[in-house]
């Protein structure tokens, strides 16, 4: 036993002796008793209970007394809140809402009150205020009606004094009349046929409405056939009632072809206004202009629609009491009318033809040529009237007429037909004595004027009716003075009118073809005869086209450059607005200010002794997409900084060991001069001037040719700063990542780029002093670039191309060959005429096709994506006015590396640039000039379709100017605010395809690396010559000088070949 027990034990004995009791001896425990288990003590007879249980029982009352009251109190608690919440309920917020209602009424009481006694006091003024409000409309209204009135014989003061010009146009270049047009058609071999006759042609003479009825429209239509506008077009719809013609694209032609801007561009788009004469109705088998004003759409009633056409047929126009210009009617060629009624039509109601007619030609015809070819026998008169001619054109063939003599004739001619407005206005200093009249002698000058036109119209047409001779046996004599008033004519007809209707005396016109003349580099479209030959004719003045050009004129080829636009460079051409001056394409160059250079464009320049004043600078930026902006200097010192602040740990070492590596390529990239190569068997010859260089390009040649991204496979490269870069890189190059772009532009890249004293390249006056370095070059050696002359067809008999056709239907022809810089799907167009004379051999529309195949699932090569600019001029204040790392002339700003497309993401890259930072004379003192663009990443299909006037193409330009000047807003944040007024520019696909001519707005082809190849530039058609970044060796200022260089080299001899590679200054190894 333990000794707490024992204690326990003695404790007890002694509490027991205390009180008198004494300890009982314990016995031996029961066997049945549960072993452990205390047994328990009997209480004593009198006893006391034990004090633990007295405590035990009182806390119990106690806490039973608590837990009533607590019941009690919270029952109470809740009474007292259901209570307040009935009184709240029922008392107090009906109350409120009475009192709130009381309140509202004396409101609306005090308001009504306050209103009346108000209107009290102003009712007699504002009474009287309203009455003279009431005169003040009426007064107003009157003089609407008056200003209507006047507008309304305004507008026919000018219509008429537009047709009395018209008519002086029309009878000065085609004669008094009955005028003739001839229209040649091409019908798909499936379509229907009226008759076992029908072929695959058809023709159509119809005869205009006599000049006294519809001067202007008759005018009009037959400027636009003589430039040729609607050759290549067709009629696409019939509907039942009329047989629509106009400019769509044709069976023969691409369904992308965009035919209206012709007539845009040629100023004859649709007529200045209805007009129409009684005597000249919708009958069946006229011609009519569908739409209002009116074209170029025409259409041929096949039935009378006098009334549907007619004034007031036409309800779904604002005026309904206009009615269509009937200008012509058929006079032969009824059967090929209805053939083509025979034509099913889509679905819908617009009724286009399944398969439409080709409109392979139209041309006017003299009214003696349609007798003779009618069999018919000329009158006595008409006779006389041939022989006359004839007299004359034979004489002035016999006698062989001086420059003089035939001057002196026209002289003679003019004095007979010439232009009113000339005859009002003789001279500049006669038109400001004129301008400067008083009020007074306004009205007495229109008189005067009305007058003298009268007499002079008059007298015109006496001496027309009075000669022989007419206008037809001397205009081939005249062509040069008639050329020269083809384009522009629209315009003066319109303010020609206006003078009229407003007693102010006519300006002399001066279109922009004219405004170049005074530049003694460009020609304007004054040709001098409807036909010339030359020796090679190039088709577009893009950087291919003018080496090419400035090449063979060097060698001795009497050379011209046809150009579409008013001004030169195609991509790289340049404009000025307000002062500034905008580039259109590239800004950053390299290799031109060096003597000895490895550029082709440089080389170039060197054999045809031009170049440009060149500007050096060092550095360009970019900005991450976190946000970190560098801008070292290029060169390896600035790649290395760059690679250290933000490839962090082995950027470095692992662009060294890509040098390394990449180093025997780059030796052989730019061992062998472009320049050497031509597309024949002298290539043995030109190539083998460089025999080492030659060893050992061939030695790299199928390495040369592989993807760069194969390399940088086989670096195993791992840093993520490294590989964006190099992709980024590659993408700026050429539009493609690394995985499409060839080691050889890599390698001449980052040969050129990381060397020691490398700097960056800028020509003084901007971009455009390139194209005119060429110019310079091609007019030195007897060539011309002539601008506004637009082609229209590639001339080719017996599948050789002989020369070209222009929209002013003047021929050009070349001896030699004809070089096309237009992209392939132009040129191709221009040879769809060819293509339906059957004069392309099978394998040259077979090459023709498959350089238009855009499939990529058929074998057809895709097309780059296109893309948006903005150009303006910025306020400079406060702007550094030198370039720095801080504020570099050039940066990129990329948005997301982790893209699915990569670089090639829309709008994931900007490229910006401010090249006044370093030629100030780019913007006017104080101020910047601005061009921001996505590189090749714009998507056509954002674009296609939207008319250009439309608030959905305002709003996406919009949209695009916000994204672009977030990027020129990384170094320039508040860029908008600092805009010059009227020189933001925004720039879409739609416009490089309208101001550019590429196709869709294209950058180039997407030729990737080791899936397929560039065209070489000869053809299948003798010939025709291709250049340009579609053809060998591709995208970009140097590619392209060097397909144009290769093109020459090609067409001129061997020797001729090596004389200019003995011009040319490469870098010594």
């Amino acid at each position: 036993m333990s000794s707490g027990v024992q204690q326990r034990k003695k404790s007890d004995i002694s509490s027991q002796i205390e009180h008198g009791v004494s300890p009982e001896k314990k016995g031996p425990e029961p066997k049945n008793s549960l072993a452990g288990r205390p047994r328990r003590r009997r209480r004593a007879p009198g006893q006391p209970l034990a004090r633990e249980w007295v405590l035990g029982f009182g806390l119990m009352m106690v806490g039973v007394l608590l837990a009533g009251y607590f019941l009690m109190s919270r029952h109470e608690k809740v009474q007292m809140e259901h209570l307040r919440e009935d009184i709240i309920h029922d008392k107090v917020e009906p109350m409120s809402r009475e009192w709130e209602e009381k309140l509202a009424a004396l409101e609306e009481e005090r308001d009504s009150l306050k209103k009346e006694v108000t209107e009290s006091a102003q009712f007699k003024e504002g009474k009287t205020q309203l009455e003279e409000q009431i005169h003040q409309v009426e007064d107003i209204r009157e003089k609407q009606e008056h200003d209507i009135q006047h507008l309304i014989d305004y507008k026919r003061q000018m219509q008429r004094n537009i047709e009395l010009l018209s008519k002086t146009e029309l009878l000065e270049k085609f004669g008094p009349g009955p005028h003739y047009v001839e229209i040649n058609l091409g019908f798909d071999p499936e379509f229907p046929k009226g008759n076992e006759s029908d072929g695959n042609t058809g023709r159509i003479v119809i005869e205009l409405a006599p000049v006294e009825e519809m001067p202007h429209t008759v005018y009009w239509f037959l400027e636009q056939v003589n430039r040729t506008l609607y050759d290549g077009c067709s009629f696409h719809r019939n509907a039942g009632h009329v047989i629509q013609g106009g400019p769509a694209p044709n069976f023969l032609s691409p369904p992308e072809a965009k035919l209206n801007r012709r007539f845009v561009d040629a100023g004859f788009h649709s007529v200045l206004f209805q007009e129409y004469s009684p005597n000249f109705p919708h009958k069946k088998y006229t011609l009519g202009f569908a739409g209002r004003p009116g074209g170029p759409d025409f259409y041929i009633s096949t039935m009378d629609n006098s009334l549907l056409h007619g004034p007031g047929g036409q309800t779904n126009y604002e005026d309904s009491s206009e009615a269509d210009p009937c200008f012509a009617k058929v006079i032969d060629g009824f059967d090929t009318v209805d053939r083509m009624l025979l034509s099913p039509v889509k679905p819908g109601n617009y009724r286009a033809m399944v398969t439409n007619v080709a409109i392979t030609s139209m041309k006017i015809v003299s009214y003696e040529r349609k007798k003779e070819e009618k069999g018919e026998t000329l009158t006595k008169d008409e006779a006389e009237e041939e022989k006359v001619k004839n007299e004359v054109i034979e004489s002035s063939k016999e006698e062989k007429l001086s420059k003089s003599e035939k001057e002196e004739l026209v002289e003679e001619v003019e004095k007979k037909s010439k232009y009113l407005k000339h005859e009002i206005v003789d001279s500049s200093s006669e038109r400001k004595e004129k301008e400067v009249v008083d009020e007074d002698s306004e009205s007495k000058l229109k008189n005067k004027l009305a007058e003298d036109v009268k007499q002079k119209q008059e007298a015109t047409e006496r001496k027309l009716e009075n000669d022989s001779l007419d206008l037809d046996g001397v205009l081939k004599i005249r062509a040069k003075r008639r050329e020269k008033r083809r384009i522009g004519q629209p315009m003066k007809l319109l303010v020609f009118g206006l003078a009229l209707a407003n007693g102010f005396v006519v300006p002399t016109m001066q279109h922009a073809n004219q405004l170049k003349t005074s530049n003694s580099l460009f020609v304007a479209t004054g040709d001098v005869a409807t036909e010339e030959e030359v020796d090679c004719v190039v088709i577009g003045s893009g950087l291919a086209g003018l080496s090419c050009a400035a090449l063979l004129s060097h060698c001795g080829k009497k050379t011209v450059v046809l150009e579409s636009h008013d001004t030169p460079g195609g991509c790289t051409h340049s404009w000025t607005r307000r002062g500034f001056h905008f580039e259109s394409g590239p800004s950053l160059y390299s290799g031109f200010s060096m003597d000895r250079s490895p550029n082709p464009l440089k080389n170039i320049f060197q054999i045809i002794e031009e170049d440009c004043e060149w500007i050096t600078y060092d550095r360009w930026g970019t900005v991450l997409p976190n946000g970190e902006k560098f801008a070292p200097p290029i060169g390896p010192e600035g790649l290395a900084k760059t690679l250290k602040q933000h490839g962090g740990p082995g950027a470095e070492e692992e662009f060294a060991s890509l040098m390394e590596r990449m180093a025997p390529l780059s030796d052989a990239a730019q061992a062998l001069s472009s320049l050497a190569l031509r597309e024949d068997a002298g290539a043995v010859v030109t190539l083998l001037k460089y025999p080492f260089e030659l060893f050992r390009t061939l030695q790299q040649g199928q390495a040369l040719n592989e993807p760069f991204s194969v390399i940088m496979d086989e670096m195993k490269l791992k840093n993520k700063f490294v590989i964006n870069w190099l992709d980024m890189l590659c993408f700026l190059l050429q539009g493609l990542p690394a995985s499409g772009t060839m080691n050889a532009v890599m390698a001449y890249m980052l040969a050129d780029w990381y060397r020691p004293g490398v700097t960056l390249d800028f020509p003084k006056g901007g971009s455009g002093e390139i194209a005119n370095a060429l110019v310079r070059g091609v007019n030195k050696f007897g060539g011309e670039v002539r601008l506004n002359s637009h082609v229209d067809e590639i001339i080719v008999d017996q599948n050789r191309a002989v020369g070209v056709k222009l929209a002013s239907g003047k021929v050009i022809r070349a001896k030699h060959a004809v070089v096309s810089n237009a992209d392939p799907f132009i040129t191709n167009k221009m040879l769809s005429s060819a293509r339906l004379a059957g004069h392309l051999s099978n394998e040259a529309i077979e090459y023709m096709n498959k350089l238009i195949n855009t499939d990529a699932e058929d074998g057809g090569v895709p097309n780059l994506k296109s893309f948006i600019h903005i150009h303006a001029g910025i306020d400079a204040s406060g702007l550094p006015t030198v370039a720095s790392e801080d504020f570099p002339t050039q940066w990129a700003v990329v948005r997301d590396w982790d893209l699915p497309e990569g670089v090639e993401a829309p709008r994931n890259i900007v490229l910006c640039s401010m090249p006044s930072l370093i030629d100030p004379s780019l913007a006017p003192e104080g101020k910047h000039v601005l061009h921001a663009y996505v590189p090749a990443t714009e998507p056509y299909e954002w674009w296609e379709g939207l008319d250009r006037d439309s608030d959905d193409y305002k709003k996406k330009k919009e949209e695009a100017a916000d994204f672009l000047w977030s990027a020129i807003e990384e170094y320039v944040p508040d860029a908008r605010n600092r805009a010059v007024p009227g020189t933001v520019q925004v720039g879409t696909p739609l416009t490089h395809e309208r101001f550019l001519r590429r196709t869709r707005g294209a950058y180039g082809p997407r030729v990737e690396a080791g899936k397929s190849t560039l065209p070489g530039h000869k053809t299948p058609l003798e010939g025709l010559f291709l250049c340009g970044d579609f053809t060998f060796p591709g995208i970009g200022v140097p590619a392209t000088a060097a397909s144009g260089a290769v093109t020459a080299n090609t067409l001129v001899s061997v020797p001729q070949h090596l004389g200019m590679l003995s011009k040319i200054r490469l870098p010594e190894k």
